[in-house]
């Protein structure tokens, strides 16, 4: 009985130390959150405050007003999600009723009921007060992180039903997560503007920005845009005017220009999406010159990855000259090739995609890539070399081992993107090399991977 006594007080002081940070005024600067406050705002005596945190723990080392603060910080923000779920769903139903399907109200109503939330939250006064004097408290920060990422999800989940029944999806580079962190930072950086400028901020002014927002990242057409694409008419008439205004030259290397300006627009938009005139614009060319230079995309793909295809290929000339192990020169090729595709990555998503999807519709576009960049031939010798001694199976022929090993890089680099290239040659050349099949120990493998060939 006297625990759940002792509990409910403690709770009723980290209440009455919420309360009062929620209601802080400039005297905090000067008296700080005093006991004698939070034992009053609890109904309680200092005594019995003591009582709950004394003076000293029971280690020794922290206690009274100092324990209480560190437990009220490491408390204060309660899990609240489903209960925010629930308002939310409550009231996207109850708003998309009244509207009758408008997204655009619906965007307002609904936008117009959370900034009056997050305005008129108390937590939103308690995280406003962490961030200006306990940031660097580690419990009170993970509150507010954890806070952050309920409302993600539920933001999230919200967010995909909409853009499910709206048949609609968001143009690059916004994601969901990146959309509910732009929305929650918006609302709360407008309710801390209307604590000093109410005038400044009515309850409309967030739906009028979401409605603004929203109309330039949703696609309704899933065309799996950009952003820019929404500018491009704004962007288009600025850059002529920019050019009746000024003289404009070309680049001093227009060639560099347009394979820096397509690394850019391959990588923001994706290569399928991409429009010669984005290229050519970035680039500070006309579509003449672009068209002179660089007849199609493809040819700029090629100029953007044949130094370092030739770079690679001096490297691997380097290592049979000083005659390396076959293997090692096959693993050296495996890491190096990985870097290569983490440093020139839009380049090698669009080689992967002209060579898969271009084969049979256009096969001159794959041919020109196989012919120009025709990195398995880099190896094939070590491979043949590897299987004449024995070290590998020449079951398969060489051109095909040598294939099937650069693919697998390929395809894992472009899929695992935050992995390093150690860690991604460490998986393939363990499975290329060693097999998916256990041996018995007794036998082992007939080659160590850093052995050399028997002569």
């Amino acid at each position: 009985m006297a625990t759940t006594s002792s509990a409910s007080t403690r709770e009723r002081l980290l209440t009455a130390g919420r309360e009062l940070l929620v209601e802080i005024d400039v005297n905090i600067l000067t008296s700080g959150l005093l006991v004698e406050h939070v034992a009053e705002r609890a109904g309680l005596s200092t005594q019995t405050f003591y009582n709950i945190y004394p003076r000293r723990s029971e280690s020794g080392v922290v206690g009274g007003k100092a324990a209480f603060l560190d437990e009220l910080l490491s408390s204060l923000l309660p899990r609240r999600e489903s209960d925010i779920q629930q308002r939310v769903q409550s009231e996207l139903i109850n708003r998309s009723a009244e509207a009758s399907g408008d997204p655009r109200r619906i965007i307002r109503d609904v936008c117009r009921w959370d900034f009056e939330r997050v305005r008129d939250s108390p937590e939103t006064q308690l995280r406003f007060v962490v961030c200006a004097v306990a940031a660097d408290h580690r419990e009170a920060v993970a509150r507010i992180q954890s806070h952050y990422n309920d409302i993600v999800h539920i933001a999230n989940e919200t967010n995909s039903g909409m853009l499910r029944a709206w048949s609609a999806s968001l143009r690059q580079p916004f994601t969901l997560d990146r959309l509910a962190v732009v929305l929650s930072a918006l609302v709360e950086g407008l309710v801390l503007r209307s604590r000093f400028d109410p005038d400044a901020v009515p309850s409309d002014l967030f739906g009028e920005a979401v409605v603004a927002l929203l109309g330039s990242i949703i696609d309704i057409d899933q065309t799996h845009g950009h952003i820019d694409d929404v500018m491009a008419p704004l962007a288009e008439a600025a850059i002529k005017s920019y050019q009746l205004a000024h003289t404009v030259e070309l680049p001093d290397d227009p060639e560099q220009a347009i394979i820096d300006s397509a690394r850019l627009e391959f990588g923001q938009r994706g290569y399928f999406a991409t429009e010669r005139a984005q290229i050519a614009g970035r680039a500070g060319v006309d579509l003449e010159t672009l068209r002179y230079l660089f007849p199609s995309n493809v040819d700029i793909v090629v100029a953007g990855l044949k130094p370092a295809y030739d770079a690679l290929q001096k490297r691997i000339a380097v290592d049979t000259r000083l005659r390396r192990t076959p293997l090692s020169i096959i693993q050296r090729y495996g890491v190096r090739f990985a870097e290569l595709i983490a440093e020139n990555r839009s380049f090698f998503d669009a080689m992967a995609l002209v060579i898969s999807l271009q084969t049979a519709q256009a096969p001159v576009n794959a041919t020109r890539i196989r012919e120009e960049l025709f990195f398995p031939g880099l190896v094939v010798d070590a491979f043949t070399e590897g299987q004449a001694h024995g070290v590998l199976n020449n079951g398969v022929a060489a051109i095909e081992l040598a294939s099937t090993y650069t693919n697998n890089i390929i395809f894992r680099c472009l899929s695992r993107r935050d992995e390093s290239a150690d860690s991604i040659i460490s998986v393939i050349d363990l499975i290329f090399f060693q097999g998916l099949l256990s041996r018995p120990a007794a036998s082992g493998p007939p080659h160590s991977l850093g052995s050399s060939p028997p002569g």
